[in-house]
């Protein structure tokens, strides 16, 4: 029995590294991972700017999410 289990979970495992598309979203949709990402990527665009010591005030706002 324990074998057999061990089969079944090497093979779940093999066919998992092989997804290409693995699913990221839960409940919250689309939607959801937007306003999670967004406030991400303004911080990134942030300390980016400020490690090239860019001295304009105004920074654009993040691209869109795909």
């Amino acid at each position: 029995m324990f074998n057999f289990l061990q089969d079944v979970q090497k093979k779940a495992q093999v066919i998992q590294k092989q997804n290409t598309a693995p699913h990221v979203l839960s409940h919250g949709g689309y939607k959801y991972l937007e306003q999670k990402l967004m406030p991400e990527k303004t911080k990134k665009k942030l300390e980016e700017a400020a490690q090239s010591g860019s001295t304009e005030a105004v920074i654009d706002p993040p691209s869109p999410i795909r």
